[in-house]
């Protein structure tokens, strides 16, 4: 994992690079996500990647707990 902070990033954030596969993802706030049932965002990730960055909490272990964006963390789920 690679820590970047840039003069962009807002006051109290660390910009991180993180593999979604090491993120935990606790339950979906919503119910019956099936992302394969939205295949224009899927194929928008495809054309023009992740436009917009997940966020996410470290945990005091180190972990880091996806607060937002699990659809873009892991759009082929």
């Amino acid at each position: 994992m690679t820590t970047t902070a840039t003069a962009s990033t807002a006051p109290g954030y660390t910009l991180v690079e993180a593999d979604p596969t090491t993120l935990d993802v606790a339950e979906n706030v919503r119910d019956g996500v099936v992302i394969t049932d939205d295949p224009d965002f899927i194929a928008s990730i495809a054309a023009h990647g992740v436009q917009q960055a997940v966020s996410a909490v470290r945990r005091a272990d180190g972990t880091l707990v996806l607060h937002d964006g699990q659809r873009r963390a892991f759009p082929g789920n």
